[in-house]
């Protein structure tokens, strides 16, 4: 678990920290590559922009409930692949491998205010409970090639999988969150 709380930002890993948000928050992420890879005879360029996600946490109820919702990706896949070999009769097979796809992450969230004792400056303990929603969606397509030269005797092969979440029968993920607030130095 998580124990951490931010007033200005969500913490996902803490559903019962979604109380203590001072206003709405919203954040989005992404990330962008550009590598030139180079040896003594070639050059390639290579861009990449990848999503990183997004919440939406929103506190109501004068600051007693707090609500969250959002979508990230958990993992990516993406690759290919040429290999070759020799064969006995000097001829060069090739082997291509691809895969792409990935599994996201989406999200619903309520954390409440269960117990609390304020003091004349709005502070005090605080006892606060969360529930999270997750459900896990995606697909990852993995493909393997053999491509053999002709008239050699063996024939080309193809091998595809694919894994798909988020079939009606995948069932939701639950987390749950407690999360307790007091001053560490007894009061005065």
């Amino acid at each position: 678990g998580v124990a951490v709380i931010d007033p200005y930002g969500l913490v996902g890993g803490n559903a019962a920290s979604y109380p203590f948000l001072y206003r709405p928050v919203f954040t989005f992420g992404g990330v962008g590559r550009w590598i030139r890879a180079s040896d003594a005879t070639t050059s390639q360029n290579v861009s990449r922009t990848r999503f990183l996600g997004f919440d939406l946490g929103v506190p109501f109820g004068k600051g007693r409930y707090g609500l969250a919702i959002g979508i990230r990706p958990v993992s990516e896949t993406g690759y290919q692949v040429n290999e070759y070999a020799t064969l006995s009769t000097g001829e060069t097979v090739r082997y291509h491998y691809t895969g792409s796809g990935g599994v996201n992450r989406a999200h619903a969230g309520l954390g409440a205010v269960v117990w609390q004792r304020i003091d004349s400056l709005k502070n005090g303990p605080k006892l606060t409970l969360g529930l999270d929603l997750a459900y896990l969606f995606g697909t990852i397509e993995q493909n393997r090639k053999t491509y053999y030269p002709t008239g050699v005797g063996y024939y080309n092969a193809n091998v595809f999988s694919a894994l798909n979440l988020g079939s009606r029968f995948d069932p939701p993920a639950l987390r749950f969150g407690v999360h307790y607030q007091d001053d560490l130095l007894p009061r005065r």
